[in-house]
């Protein structure tokens, strides 16, 4: 059956451990593994039949209406449309969280626009689906210089180690003691920075770095093994070690590029420690967006108090993954 309306809900995501090991031209040679956690902030694509067969509508930053394909400025609609074959339509997209910030909304805007267009005519794909044709949409379609764990982890939802083998295949597990997440997760904050912006520059100088066969991969090996180090914590519900290991994370990131953090960084790093937290890091790519901070609930509040002119926004894990949340037929 094709619908005249779907809504999709995809979550963001906070990346603990691993970043860095998801890209191709290391886990080809080397392996790859992440420790992920989707939350509960989402992306929303509404797609609906556009009363002119014939043209696209699409609302984004910006309006375009479109008579062909090759027409469409934004890389990620425009592939997506490709891909699943799909036109006449009035696509809009709204967001919990600004893009831009090192949360995967690129990649939940992809997984889930993929998830309405397939839904609206019909189709309704699996999660291992969503994620690999997400891949394919951002890295190979559109070039973005990406790894692959956001597709996964923002199609799969939860919290999950993300294995990447050197045959080019994804093995997502979850972890699985709900009481011992749920308890975790109130240990978590994020901190806005105050700088949003495309990281591409950053990520293109980090893959160019590791197709580099002078470059010593020894700090991506180093990073890849605190992914098991950290769930062994998590465990045990250590949590202080958990933020421990989460420094020495953002600490061997730091040694990619000079444009990862900055001396206002650095600062914001330095009072988060003084301030008691456990651990921090800058998310995705580094250079902007939000802080992931793990701390105890009476040094969050000595935080919000310090950081009271920065957004500060609690968390909690999303359980579904990409979902279809409405659909209205003809």
């Amino acid at each position: 059956m094709k619908f005249k309306t779907v809504i999709s809900r995809t979550p963001l995501r906070i990346s603990f451990v691993g970043g860095g090991t998801d890209f191709p031209d290391f886990y080809k040679l080397n392996g790859g593994k992440v420790f992920s956690a989707a939350i509960n902030k989402y992306m929303y694509l509404f797609v609906n039949k556009y009363f002119d067969e014939k043209k696209c509508l699409l609302k984004y930053s910006q309006t375009e209406l479109v008579k062909k394909i090759k027409e469409i400025k934004h890389p990620l609609i425009r592939n997506c449309l490709k891909l699943t074959n799909s036109w006449g339509l009035d696509i809009n997209s709204v967001s919990d969280v600004a893009s831009g910030t090192g949360l995967a909304s690129s990649s939940a805007f992809t997984v889930g626009l993929l998830n309405a267009l397939y839904s609206i005519n019909g189709q309704f794909k699996s999660k291992e689906f969503l994620a690999k044709h997400g891949s394919e949409v951002e890295i190979k379609m559109t070039g973005s210089p990406i790894g692959k764990q956001d597709q996964y982890i923002t199609s799969y939802g939860s919290v999950n180690e993300i294995k990447f083998l050197k045959n080019d295949k994804v093995i997502c597990t979850k972890f699985l003691n709900k009481n011992i997440l749920n308890e975790f997760q109130e240990y978590i904050i994020l901190l806005d920075t105050g700088i949003s912006m495309s990281n591409n520059k950053i990520l293109s100088k980090f893959k160019n770095k590791i197709k580099d066969k002078k470059y010593k991969s020894q700090n991506l090996i180093e990073i890849k093994k605190l992914v098991g180090l950290f769930q062994n914590n998590l465990k045990q519900k250590n949590f202080k070690s958990c933020g421990e290991i989460l420094n020495y994370n953002w600490q061997l990131k730091k040694s990619f590029s000079p444009n990862i953090s900055n001396k206002y960084f650095d600062e914001m790093f330095y009072n988060l420690k003084r301030l008691g937290a456990y651990g921090a890091k800058v998310l995705g790519a580094g250079g902007r967006g939000y802080f992931l901070i793990i701390a105890n609930k009476n040094v969050q509040n000595k935080i919000k108090k310090y950081f009271y002119k920065n957004n500060i926004i609690d968390i909690g894990f999303d359980y579904e993954g990409s979902k279809i949340v409405w659909r209205d037929n003809f």
